[in-house]
């Protein structure tokens, strides 16, 4: 979840925070980032509770702001900008759809790479609006970007964004989570937990998946001691 947290505080920083590097230049807080883990590895709820869940129940509630950007499209990035002063986050999950679209560029009034560029280095963005198309500037646009993706699918689209040469690889920070490996013991401790405890009913936190798999899990330790599982690494079971 360490993932979320970190691309969602440098949004609440904002565009007017800034690391001074030497007494010249000044480097903006705000952080692309991309977590790549299998299926079933939490990506969503990593997203939901680490991101857009703060976000949207206590923060926006309190600063009366829509900090999490709904719209992308350039018309609804320069509205929510200047409503929010160049403050936000771009939070999707699947993000390889998203920026695949990005690369594209084949739809009106659609984002572009050039743009994702501009919003990372939070430089000023300069716009012709109105009939009279009067040239108008956002001053800062310093938002930060947060995307979960199986590897395979982003490894497709990072090298068509390598192949641009226009520097959007090089704004991205790209994680990978290492799994962590329970031992037989641990397993069999967590699934004792869950079959012992007083909630039977685990659907409103955890997918029905943890509930099968504890029940196999009991079934082959009574059949097979010595059995250890192979996929415990993308498993992760709560400790009750």
């Amino acid at each position: 979840m360490f993932a979320a947290i970190l691309p969602t505080v440098s949004a609440l920083l904002g565009p007017n925070t800034c690391v001074k590097v030497l007494e010249t230049y000044e480097e903006p807080v705000n952080i692309f980032l991309v977590c790549l883990a299998e299926p079933k590895a939490g990506k969503s709820q990593s997203m939901r509770l680490g991101c857009t869940q703060p976000l949207t129940t206590f923060v926006e509630k309190r600063v009366q702001t829509e900090l999490l950007i709904q719209s992308f499209t350039a018309s609804g990035m320069r509205k929510h900008m200047q409503t929010c002063n160049g403050q936000g986050i771009i939070a999707r999950d699947e993000c390889q759809r998203f920026l695949k679209d990005i690369i594209a560029e084949n739809k009106k009034d659609s984002l572009d790479a050039t743009m994702l560029v501009l919003f990372h280095d939070n430089s000023p963005w300069f716009f012709n609006s109105g009939q009279e198309r009067k040239r108008k500037c956002i001053e800062k646009t310093g938002i930060s970007f947060l995307g979960y993706s199986q590897p395979n699918s982003f490894l497709e689209v990072y090298a068509k964004m390598v192949d641009r040469g226009d520097g959007l690889t090089d704004r991205f920070l790209v994680t990978v989570p290492r799994g962590n490996t329970l031992s037989h013991a641990e397993v069999k401790l967590f699934a004792d937990k869950l079959n012992n405890s007083p909630v039977k009913d685990l659907r409103s936190r955890y997918t029905i998946r943890y509930m099968r798999f504890t029940m196999v899990l009991k079934e082959k330790y009574r059949t097979r001691s010595h059995w250890k599982p192979r996929s415990c690494s993308m498993i992760t079971l709560p400790t009750l």
